[in-house]
């Protein structure tokens, strides 16, 4: 009998050590207890509900985010171009985008029907969403449908940007805010010789430096400001036979420390694509 005792007593300490050994390694993982990382301390309600895309006129873009949790989120994406002839032109796309940082969100796709990976980013600033996509995005979805640009909540009250009033209406002179040169943004990348790079001058002329996905293009023209929006007509361009040689104008939205590309794709720049300052 006490043979027996000493047998149950001995099981018992195992079990108790193989148990307190499981909750360690599940609570180091984050799976039982409460994770006091970086990731665990997100505001995860920030980034769930439904988004819609800024300013896309012709395009419209939406955007589901749901089950946000520790390091990763759900997302859906539906967008629309409405051609001249009034037809539509959709595009989709879901999955889970993982966290990369703070912030910050990456989803790659890999097609069944391509032989590459396509890369999107998500970032969450002052309460909108920016969403970005690799060049080779080209083709996923219907003709001038993109899912880049800037989203707002549905819903959500957002506080006027101080860029918004600042330029001055047209026949004014631009204001220095939008003055230089503005890249197209991409997250967790650098601007590099391929990258669409967009000049405002002083004298209301700009010039745009645009991927052709075969080589690169430059474009120019003028520009006009009205309150915080920028008409750019298009006086001349050096290259034929690619996406855009036949567009003449194009607007730009001002935004808190960003221009979003309203009008016809040109080379890889789609509408609803942003771009920023160099990042330091």
């Amino acid at each position: 009998m006490t043979k027996k005792i000493i047998a149950l007593f001995c099981a018992a300490i195992l079990l108790l050590g193989l148990f307190s050994a499981c909750v360690k390694q599940n609570d180091e993982t984050g799976t039982v207890g409460q994770d006091t990382s970086a990731a665990a301390l997100r505001d995860y309600g920030a980034w769930e509900g439904e988004w819609s895309r800024m300013d896309t006129g012709a395009n419209t873009a939406d955007i589901t985010i749901t089950n946000a949790r520790a390091g990763m989120f759900d997302f859906s994406f539906l967008g629309m171009y409405v051609t001249p002839a009034g037809g539509a032109n959709t595009g989709e796309l879901e999955g889970a985008a993982h966290f990369t940082g703070e912030n910050k969100a990456v989803f790659e796709y890999d097609a069944e029907y391509r032989d590459d990976t396509i890369v999107f980013g998500f970032v969450l600033e002052d309460g909108r969403l920016l969403v970005s996509a690799s060049e080779n995005v080209l083709g996923l979805f219907g003709m001038n449908v993109a899912i880049d640009g800037i989203y707002e909540k549905r819903g959500a009250s957002i506080p006027a940007t101080p860029a918004a009033t600042e330029p001055e209406s047209k026949a004014g002179s631009p204001a220095p805010a939008i003055l230089g040169k503005w890249f197209s943004y991409e997250p967790d990348s650098h601007p590099n010789e391929n990258t669409p790079t967009l000049t405002l001058n002083e004298d209301g002329t700009f010039h745009f430096y645009v991927n052709l996905l075969e080589g690169m293009g430059s474009v120019e023209g003028s520009y006009e400001i009205y309150g915080d929006y920028i008409e750019c007509s298009v006086a001349s361009m050096d290259f034929r036979g690619f996406l855009g040689d036949d567009v003449t104008s194009f607007a730009l939205s001002i935004g808190e420390n960003t221009l979003i590309y309203n009008g016809d794709p040109i080379g890889d720049t789609n509408p609803g694509a942003v771009f920023r300052r160099e990042r330091t």
